[in-house]
This record gives structure tokens, C-alpha cells and sequence, in this order.
């Protein structure tokens, strides 16, 4: 059961299920999603399902210290990415373009920990950790498109 890929996100599907209400106003679905091009949108999505589904088809090898390593750091990494939007949503830090994207960015962190993580998959697929960096970071570039648009949305919303 520990072995199978998806263990290790059921704790980062519950953060984001238990803190996504917390986030500031401006990550709600309605408003986070206006206006983005619906082709951003439809690429971000099936990315997301290639990346979070594919797990389930994994086997970890939990004796990669430097793969456990890069996925700890980035699991915490991305956390405080939240935990900072929500504490002080008037900081400089959230206001910034690098703040308010930072939940978009920083998974690369513990996706790439992930595919170092990964040892095979449970078909007769010889495994490469490309084959999960490369969905991986398309998902992460595409993320972070739809949030700068939903960053830069936010920031004309309150000068108008």
C-alpha cells in the first residue's frame, strides 16, 4: 500500500482541501478563473490529470535519500506558499507577482522529488524519472501561466 505513488499526495490533496476556503478572496474559483483563455485552462486540466493520476500506476523506492529529500523540502516549501498567502494576504509578499503565484510555482519542488521517488511502474513500462519531470513541468508552467493571468486580473480589477 506505502508503496504505490498516490500515498504520498493524499497529504497534499487534504492541505489544499482543508486551506483553499482560507486563501484570499482572490483565489476563489469565480475570480481566479476570469478571463483566463480557455485554452490555458484545458491544457492546465488534462496536465493536472496526467500528473496526479499517474501515481497510481507508480511503485516508490522510499531508500532514494535525495529523491525524499527534494520531495519533503518541496511538500514544506509549498505549504508555507499558503500559510504565507493566508497569515498576511496585504503583505508585500502576497501582493507580489511572486508571492501570489508561489502556490503555482513551488510544486516543481516536490514533483520532481516524486520522479526520483518512483521506481517503476506496476506495467511492463521501463521507468524514467523524465517521463513524470516532463508532465510535471509543463502542468507547473501552465499553472503559473493561469495564475499570473489570475494575478494581473486581480491587480486591474482594483484599479478600475
Amino acid at each position: 500500500m506505502f508503496s504505490n505513488g498516490f500515498v504520498l499526495f493524499i497529504p497534499i490533496f487534504i492541505w489544499n482541501l482543508v486551506f483553499w476556503k482560507k486563501l484570499p478572496p482572490e483565489f476563489e474559483n469565480k475570480a481566479f478563473d476570469a478571463d483566463i483563455p480557455k485554452f490555458i485552462l484545458a491544457v492546465e486540466a488534462i496536465l493536472r490529470m496526467v500528473v496526479f493520476l499517474m501515481p497510481l500506476f507508480m511503485m516508490l523506492d522510499y531508500s532514494n535519500s535525495l529523491g525524499l529529500c527534494v520531495f519533503v523540502f518541496g511538500v514544506i516549501i509549498y505549504f508555507l506558499s499558503w500559510a504565507l498567502l493566508m497569515a498576511n494576504p496585504n503583505s508585500k509578499w502576497s501582493k507580489s507577482l511572486i508571492g501570489f503565484t508561489a502556490p503555482a510555482y513551488t510544486p516543481i519542488i516536490w514533483l520532481v522529488g516524486f520522479a526520483l521517488l518512483a521506481k517503476s511502474f506496476y506495467f511492463h513500462v521501463s521507468y524514467k524519472a523524465w517521463f513524470y519531470i516532463g508532465p510535471s513541468f509543463l502542468f507547473v508552467f501552465f499553472h503559473f501561466l493561469h495564475s499570473k493571468r489570475a494575478y494581473e486580473n486581480s491587480r486591474n480589477a482594483k484599479t478600475v
